[in-house]
């Protein structure tokens, strides 16, 4: 960015462009920019004159890059989840693929150990948990191998016949890949059987480690440290993240590792809760939270939080990585999980999400004589569950307040959640996925309504910017598209034009807005298909961009800085 550059662009902002009658709003006269200034206090300056701006990277070419991860619970109770999971993939790869995007789809387990160094027994013992022996588990790894192709001596009856059902042929990513992808066309699936492959590949076992760890191992899954997952995230694509699991997250601190310890006391007497207070399948939950009654006694616990005694790591971790790691519109995040204690905090029988504290029949039953210690406590079973289908009991869920604390840090347009037990809606929250991603790639919404000037036009600086540094001021300001254009942009997907899609390679908008110049639009398009809200559900507006030269579509190498005043409720 050339200051000087930058400084004549804003400063010829009240300039009429007389071409298609299209024009600018006057941003210069109202909040001058002093010579000289960076484009950060150009920001600061234009906020402090027109209050919140709102900053979004526009990129319409029409082979857009998605990311879609599957992270998945391989906890013994997981198998028929897993089936589900790949008997409900159909149609999401097919809405995928009809984007016309070229995308990748990985898959990662929950499993990232539990030790606190290599190649040593569970500390500070010999006593391992099946399934956490080890101290980096998949640590994050995408899982190429058909289920067929596994040692499967371990897996429950359940988990083999999952695979059999899914997987009668053994499909993998060819070339050794470890995600499937398919690219203008070509695929590394074989025989071009996206579907297929993922059904083989989706189905991982469940003999995982029993402390499930969906957000750090989603984290390890992007965060390149790893040389195996290397080309699944690519630059400026567009992330959909999908995790699939019925306890809660237990991602320990790796200087709390020492407290996974399988041994555990009795703490019934001193009235106190430490951490080895509970047998290690529920000591994540237990330690992890304090609630109006003691963990260390059976019944519902009523206005759980987390505790913050460090055992696992803080869910902001989390959320300023992945926050970090897309811009908002640019990842969708869902959770096929748990009903959350959120949204049950007295925890209700008649509910889901509750969490109900009872002693484990595989370890004591009290009756006449028998006295049960904490060592036997752990969630409910059955109708003490967090949920419990009634129809088909081995989809249940435990408590969990982790997953649902993570997610609902981001905007509600890109995140879903769905209850884990109800199978029959897995395709539908799939299918919700998928339609995030498509208006993810073909239209881009601002955060609100955009504020207008004196004759009516949104106060907004929109400008081609180079890809790798989006949030740059353009130095060349795009005037606003005509009437005609801009209309076309808000009724596509509408009842008056159903077929129209709000992408600047569509027949409806070329055809009203052949005669522009490279402009753009920032209009409300609160009929259409693919209607921008804001996260309060009133309407926002679609950010349109115009390129006149075919295919109409951004340059390589560029995105359009979408900068606007926008209206805060």
């Amino acid at each position: 960015m050339i200051r000087s550059t930058l400084t004549r662009a804003l400063a010829t902002a009240a300039v009429t462009v007389s071409i298609s009658a299209c024009t600018a709003p006057d941003l210069a006269g109202t909040c001058p920019i002093p010579p000289g200034a960076t484009p950060a206090e150009a920001v600061t300056i234009l906020s402090s004159c027109f209050g919140k701006m709102d900053a979004i990277p526009v990129n319409t070419r029409a082979k857009q890059d998605v990311d879609i991860l599957f992270v998945v619970d391989t906890s013994p109770s997981m198998s028929p989840k897993q089936k589900q999971l790949g008997t409900a993939i159909d149609n999401f790869i097919k809405k995928i693929d009809m984007s016309g995007s070229n995308y990748h789809v990985g898959v990662v387990s929950t499993d990232i150990g539990a030790q606190q160094a290599p190649n040593t027994a569970f500390q500070p013992g010999n006593l391992n948990i099946p399934g956490c022996e080890s101290y980096k588990g998949n640590d994050g790894e995408l899982q190429k191998l058909a289920c067929s192709g596994r040692d499967q001596s371990k897996w429950s009856v359940d988990a083999k016949g999952a695979c059999t059902t899914l997987c009668p042929t053994k499909l993998e990513p060819t070339n050794g890949d470890v995600y499937l992808w398919k690219q203008d066309g070509i695929t590394n699936a074989p025989n071009n059987d996206i579907i297929g492959t993922f059904k083989c590949i989706a189905p991982i076992g469940d003999v995982g480690c029993g402390l499930e760890s969906p957000l750090e191992a989603a984290k390890r899954a992007l965060d390149n440290h790893s040389t195996v997952n290397s080309g699944f995230l690519r630059t400026n694509s567009v992330l959909a993240v999908i995790f699939v699991t019925d306890e809660d997250d237990c991602s320990v601190a790796m200087n709390k590792r020492i407290e996974n310890n399988p041994n555990s006391i009795d703490c019934t007497k001193n009235g106190m809760s430490t951490y080895n207070c509970w047998k290690n399948d529920f000591r994540c939950l237990a330690h992890n939270l304090k609630c109006n009654e003691p963990m260390t006694t059976t019944g519902p616990k009523t206005g759980c939080t987390e505790n913050g005694n460090g055992y696992l790591e803080p869910i902001d971790k989390y959320v300023r990585f992945f926050s970090n790691l897309r811009s908002e519109g640019k990842m969708v995040l869902a959770g096929i999980w748990t009903p959350s204690m959120l949204d049950n905090p007295n925890s209700d029988v008649t509910k889901d999400g509750k969490l109900i504290i009872d002693f484990d029949d595989q370890v004591c039953v009290p009756g006449p004589g028998i006295t049960c210690s904490t060592e036997a406590l752990n969630r409910g079973k059955g109708m003490k569950a967090a949920c419990l289908n009634t129809t088909d009991s081995n989809f249940f869920g435990q408590a969990q307040i982790r997953m649902s604390k993570f997610i609902r840090n981001f905007n509600p347009k890109f995140r879903v959640e769905q209850s884990i037990c109800e199978p029959t809606k897995y395709a539908n929250v799939l299918d919700t996925v998928a339609d995030r991603i498509t208006n993810a790639i073909s239209a881009n919404c601002l955060s609100g309504k955009p504020k207008t000037d004196t004759n009516g036009n949104p106060i907004c600086i929109v400008g081609l910017v180079d890809a790798t540094t989006p949030a740059a001021m353009p130095d060349v300001r795009l005037p606003q598209c005509s009437a005609k254009c801009c209309s076309a942009w808000a009724t596509a997907g509408s009842a008056s034009s159903p077929t129209a899609q709000p992408t600047p390679n569509d027949a409806t908008i070329i055809a009203a807005c052949g005669a522009d110049p490279d402009c753009f639009c920032a209009v409300p398009n609160p009929t259409s298909n693919v209607a921008c809200k804001d996260t309060a559900g009133q309407d926002a507006a679609l950010a349109g961009l115009w390129i006149k030269a075919a295919p109409h579509q951004t340059p390589s190498g560029k995105v359009a800085n979408f900068m606007c005043a926008v209206s805060v409720r």
